[in-house]
């Protein structure tokens, strides 16, 4: 176990004074398809139920769920108050989570559809899309070791 221990301090030595390798045009290569799987999904969805719909908002999901392709809203287990379902005023609206999708892909493919939506949404929203941005700022921004510390942008 010292042995494995030292060799990763090595490599990490290394990586600190050498850093990481980047390449922006892989990434948006990357972008580019996962943004292409996304919206294969959001085509799909539309053709399962007939209309364009929006898979990144709740309510839409929800409705289209239990209203419109009518499938078993989860039940709450005796005692468990509110534990799959959530109230909004008069009207009562179910939970949309991963595992009620999960439970509910078992009965219709739109589900499991949302939930690769979800997923690729994240990837996309959470390292990719901040990733690229940081990228392209970091390209226009001059390097202050690389200018001389205060020249101007040329």
């Amino acid at each position: 176990l010292m042995e494995g221990e030292e060799m990763f301090i090595g490599v990490l030595a290394l990586t600190q004074s050498h850093g990481i390798g980047f390449s922006p045009s892989l990434l948006l290569k990357h972008k580019n398809s996962f943004e292409k799987a996304r919206g294969d999904i959001e085509a799909e969805a539309a053709r399962l139920v007939g209309h364009p719909v929006l898979l990144s908002s709740p309510q839409q999901v929800c409705s289209l769920l239990y209203e419109e392709l009518k499938l078993p809203p989860p039940n709450s287990r005796a005692g468990e108050v509110g534990a799959m379902n959530k109230f909004k005023g008069a009207n009562q609206t179910h939970t949309t989570n991963e595992e009620t999708l999960q439970a509910l892909s078992a009965l219709h493919p739109l589900p499991g559809l949302i939930l690769e939506h979800r997923h690729i949404s994240k990837m996309l929203n959470t390292f990719i899309n901040p990733l690229c941005e940081k990228a392209v700022r970091s390209r226009s921004a001059p390097s202050s070791a690389s200018s001389g510390g205060g020249g101007a942008a040329a």
